[in-house]
């Protein structure tokens, strides 16, 4: 395979104005017939720009909605990070003088980790934890944190992790059409060649 310095967009231009200027051009096509592209040739070769025209068009959409998935998965994981180190200060400091509870409730004594995955799930243990206990909903109700706030920041979680997830998975299309796409350039284009 023939590998440009072009990016496939340059290419993609490039051979639109090519393949339009013979098909267009009675004068061209009649001196690049000695050459075996005659009329059907020449369809063949509008049909494969048209694939790859197509195919670089899915992969742009499928590259945007993973852009705009990650925006909204970075926002809601600030959001819930946000009101997550809030809580867990406030239930730290109303749990202060019962160190085993705060180690139950995973307030202290866990790893901190690096990979958002892996933090999601421990924020929504944490607040699974949390809320099921009874004296750590009452300690922290006191700084004005009742049962219902802490439930939203359950829910923040949860939203960060299905936002995250659904980025993920925006991505894995991405490559997809990406990988659709340089098939398609390979395949098709080598034909011609």
């Amino acid at each position: 395979m023939y590998y440009s310095k072009k990016s496939i967009s340059h290419f993609m231009k490039g051979a639109k104005a090519l393949i339009f200027a013979v098909v267009n051009d009675d004068f061209i096509k009649e001196r690049i017939s000695v050459f075996n592209f005659d009329e059907a040739r020449l369809n063949e070769c509008l049909d494969i720009y048209n694939k790859a025209e197509e195919a670089e068009s899915d992969k742009s959409k499928e590259f945007g909605e993973q852009l705009e998935s990650k925006v909204i998965s970075d926002k809601l994981i600030e959001e819930a990070d946000k009101i997550y180190r809030l809580q867990t200060e406030f239930l730290r400091l109303g749990l202060f003088y019962n160190i085993e509870k705060q180690r139950k409730l995973f307030l202290i004594g866990q790893p901190r980790t690096r990979k958002v995955m892996e933090w999601l799930k421990h924020a929504l243990e944490l607040y699974n934890r949390v809320l099921a206990d009874e004296e750590a909903v009452n300690s922290v109700s006191v700084y004005g944190i009742t049962k219902e706030n802490l439930e939203v920041g359950r829910k923040k979680v949860l939203d960060a992790e299905a936002a995250k997830i659904k980025h993920t998975e925006e991505r894995g299309e991405a490559q997809d059409a990406t990988d659709l796409r340089d098939t398609a350039f390979e395949s098709d284009l080598g034909t011609l060649i």
